[in-house]
């Protein structure tokens, strides 16, 4: 079994720490303050404790909240936190991927650093992609787009298409050209 590894959270060593198995925590430290009723300095020890994440609700990602003394907070997400600590930062064009398409599971053998097509591709291996219907701004169903495919088949033009199902022929076009629900199975490649 695996055994647990810290390392700093980077931009904040010193103050806060991330494990491969996606835990945080914040460190034990000490520093001087103003006494609350005189002017000297008095050293206060602030004990290190485990941070519980919150989950964003717009994207299902764990998030902290991140400040040192005296700076704005800043809001971070886990597994981008633990690959920073544990791989580095991400080559252009590079972004996290989880492996499993959990984004609760921030285990470092989870994530990595990959592109976004990559990312698009892993969602829709694991059904979580917003295709088709499960996008909220679709207009167009499954089964509407198989009868604008036959009618494009049929020879009907983009713009009569459009007007029956208030979408515009460029929509239409991009069904026609393959670019929109090209994941959807033409008639007959039905299993």
């Amino acid at each position: 079994m695996c055994t647990e590894e810290w390392r700093a959270v980077v931009g904040y060593e010193g103050f806060y720490e991330v494990s491969n198995f996606g835990n945080m925590r914040t460190n034990t430290r000490t520093f001087l303050r103003p006494h609350n009723k005189t002017s000297s300095l008095v050293e206060y020890t602030y004990k290190g404790a485990p941070i519980k994440p919150w989950i964003n609700a717009t994207t299902g990602y764990p998030m902290v909240v991140l400040n040192r003394r005296g700076e704005k907070k800043k809001k971070e997400s886990v597994h981008r936190m633990v690959l920073f600590a544990f791989v580095g930062a991400p080559s252009d064009g590079m972004i996290c991927c989880h492996a499993d398409g959990n984004p609760k599971n921030n285990r470092l053998e989870n994530l990595r650093w990959d592109t976004y097509s990559s990312n698009v591709a892993d969602a829709r291996r694991h059904g979580r992609a917003a295709l088709g219907e499960k996008n909220k701004s679709a207009k167009l169903t499954a089964t509407k787009v198989q009868r604008i495919r036959k009618r494009l088949k049929d020879g009907d033009s983009c713009a009569e298409i459009s007007r029956t199902y208030d979408v515009t022929p460029e929509a239409i076009g991009a069904i026609k050209l393959g670019k929109n629900w090209a994941w959807l199975p033409h008639e007959g490649e039905f299993a």
